[in-house]
Formats: structure tokens, sequence, C-alpha cells
């Protein structure tokens, strides 16, 4: 047991001592030499074990960066963006995009810009007012970024090497294993840019441009023009349109990304262990596997507060109120006094683009549930109930956003919850006082 590679303490200074009198059979000189033998044996037991260490950690990082540098293409561009030497690189794009829309919002003129869609109705459009295109990439989605990057980070770094050493089988590389990704990557780079920036942008708002009118869509800061020509000219607003949606489209390949990377992992992980056979997860791999699993929550929690915004700001364009806040005071307002706010004659396509969304954030923590229970780790039924009813009443409450009067309130409880739940992952906190 002294010589094996685990025990890291050797042989203690009191059993060397016993040992040399053993082995010198009582004479004193014997004792001292034996003594002094067995102690330079000792250490250099331990440089050897230092330097065989040194030479495993230097092959791990080798292998490592050789696997995330062969990634090419596609996906080694889409989880490049996530790696941790890069983990501030998707919020910096995002600030960076920010600050030039409303650079270029107040040079137009739109930043605060109201129009008026019947009389004695001015409602507010400008782009400081729309919280999908304010909140959201300034903070929402870089916390998603920044999740997904420590994620990918705790997997690659310290996950993966955990459960290399008690496969039974060849695993597949990580690169191998995200090349079998492509696909996905691809249909997620077409769907940000090809139809929710380009074909939206040309089919909806060009096509309203060619048509004079906003063919009874939500009216926003992007068709300004239209409804307000003399505060912004047409060409302005359809080149202001065209940077804000090209920004958009990277919003969403961002998100799609960060789900798709979700699943990547949880699959890896879920094939590892399908080589273990028996082998009962070590402690160190249980806490891996909930730390991932906790960040999990996380992310989708913030995924659905994403898509909450989305179906907040397209609902307000059409309503019947002056502003945002203005609507939801009289919201909150319409179950004491009886009367909500009436909708206007347009229709808001992002309403269900935030439902698909939402279902698509919630399917993807299902299945990354389901890959990681296949591992043979359960997180308890307490808190897949506990994270599962934050999921559901977030989502309730977003099915709810203009659909039902009083809606505000379940919407200032489900925010109280999810920011608690961001904390608290677990409700461990509250149990404790209990």
């Amino acid at each position: 047991m002294w010589f094996q590679d685990t025990n890291d303490a050797g042989i203690s200074p009191k059993n060397i001592r016993w040992l040399a009198v053993i082995f010198g059979c009582g004479d004193p000189e014997a004792t001292r030499l034996w003594q002094k033998e067995l102690f330079e044996s000792r250490s250099r037991l331990f440089d050897r074990r230092k330097n065989a260490r040194s030479n495993d950690t230097k092959i791990a990082n080798k292998e490592k960066q050789q696997e995330q540098g062969s990634l090419k293409g596609i996906v080694g561009i889409s989880i490049g963006m996530f790696a941790t030497q890069n983990a501030l690189i998707i919020p910096a794009i995002l600030w960076t995009g920010f600050g030039v829309l409303a650079f270029l919002s107040f040079i137009a003129g739109v930043e605060s810009v109201t129009y008026s869609p019947y009389a004695g109705m001015d409602k507010q459009i400008g782009f400081l007012w729309a919280p999908s295109w304010t909140v959201l990439p300034v903070f929402i989605l870089p916390a998603i970024a920044l999740l997904v990057s420590k994620i990918l980070s705790l997997w690659s770094g310290i996950g993966r090497p955990l459960f290399n050493s008690t496969v039974t089988g060849k695993l597949s590389p990580w690169e191998e294993k995200a090349s079998g990704f492509r696909l996905a990557f691809t249909v997620t780079f077409f769907a940000s840019f090809g139809i929710i920036f380009a074909l939206q942008w040309a089919g909806v708002y060009l096509q309203s441009y060619h048509a004079g009118n906003n063919m009874n869509l939500m009216v926003d800061w992007n068709i300004a023009a239209l409804v307000r020509p003399e505060a912004i000219n047409a060409m302005s607003n359809i080149i202001l349109s065209f940077v804000a949606y090209a920004y958009f489209g990277f919003v969403m390949w961002v998100y799609f990304n960060s789900l798709l990377i979700l699943y990547l992992v949880c699959d890896d992980l879920a094939d590892m262990t399908t080589e273990r056979w028996n082998i009962e997860l070590t402690d160190k791999q249980r806490a891996a596997i909930n730390d991932i699993f906790q960040d999990i929550f996380r992310v989708i929690l913030l995924a659905v507060v994403l898509c909450t915004f989305i179906r907040l700001q397209s609902t307000y364009l059409i309503v019947d109120a002056p502003n945002i806040l203005s609507w939801l005071y009289r919201d909150a307002s319409s179950i004491f006094v009886g009367e909500g706010v009436a909708m206007l004659e347009t229709k808001a396509i992002a309403r269900f683009t935030s439902l698909i969304l939402v279902f698509l954030s919630l399917f993807v923590f299902t299945a990354c549930v389901q890959r990681i229970r296949n591992t043979g780790f359960f997180a308890g039924s307490f808190s897949l109930f506990w994270k599962g009813s934050v999921l559901t009443i977030m989502t309730v409450n977003l099915l709810l956003v203009g659909n039902v009067n009083g809606f505000t309130w379940l919407l200032l409880f489900s925010s109280l919850l999810g920011i608690y739940a961001i904390f608290d992952t677990d409700l461990k906190g509250f149990r404790s006082t209990l």
C-alpha cells in the first residue's frame, strides 16, 4: 500500500524509523544507516511520482489543444466562440452591436419615437423602449453565453478526464464527437442568418416599404418611416433595419448554439458512461455532473426569460397603451377596476416566434435531463420537481402575456422566483431555514 501511486503520503517518518529498527536488528549503527537509506528512497519515490504526473498533465493539455485546434469549419467557429480563452468574445460582440444600434438610432432619430395608431393615442415605439433590443442582448444573452462557456470548460477540462480513467473501451475524441453535430450547427447558422435575418427582413420589412404600408403587422422603430415620415426617411430606416436584423440574426445564432452545446455535452457524457459497464460513479464524477446540471438549468431558465422579453415587446406593440410601463400598470390594475387594455388591429409574428423558442428550450432541457440520468446520476426527485416547477410557472406566465387580464402579477411573481432560482437551484437555502 505504501508504494501505490494513489498513496500520495507514502511511508510516514514514524514507520520509516520502525522499519529501520527491524532491518537493523536492533544494532544502533545499522539502524541509522537503514533509516538514512529509507528516507533517501522515499525522496526519490516522491520525485519520480511528481515527474510522472507533470508529464501526464503536459500530455493531457497537448491532446486537449490538438482536439480544440482540429475543430474546423462551422463547428469550430460555433464551439470556439464559447471556449474558455474566448469567453468574453460573445458578450463583447453583443455589447458592441448594441452600442452601434443605439448610436445609429440616435442619428436616425428613432431612439424615442411615437406614432398614432388612432386619434388621441401617441404610442412609443423607440429603440430604447424595446426590452427585446436592450435588456435581452445586453444582460440576458451574455449571461447565457458565459454560463455555456463555463459548462464547456468544466466538461472538457475536468469532466471528460475524470471519466477517461474509468471507461473500459476506446472513446471517440472530443473533436470527433463535436464534428458529428456538423449538420445541426449548419442548420442553426442557416436558421439564424437565412430565415430570422434575411427572410424576415426582406419578406416583412423590405416588403412593407415596397407596399408603402405596414401590411397589418406590428409597427416598431424598424418601420417608423412608414408612420412617421417626418421623423426618419425611408432609405435611412431600411438601412437601419438591415443592420438591426443582421445583429438579431447573430443574437439568435448565439442562442441556438448555446442550446446545441448543452445537448452536445450531455450526449458526450452519456456516451462515455456506456463504456463504464457497472462501475459506480466516484464522488468527483458526481460533483462534476451536478455542477454541469445546475448550470444547464440556469441557462434554460435564462432562455425562458429571453423568450418572455420577446413576447412582452411584441405584445405591447399590438395593444392600445402609450408605452410598455403604462401597459403593465393598466393590466395590473385591471383585476381591481375590471378594465384592461384593448388590442390594435395588427398582428405580431414575434409572439408566435417566442412560443417556438421557449418550447425548444424546454425540449433541450428535457433531453439533457434524460441523457444525464442515463449516466446513473440522479439529482433527487425534489431537485427535479423544483426545477420543473420554476420552468413551468415561467412558461405559463409567457403563455398568459397579453391573453388574460392581470398577467402582470404572475409576471412579477415568476420574475422574483426566477431570480431566486438562479442563485439557489436546489432550494437548499430555503430548506435549511425550515
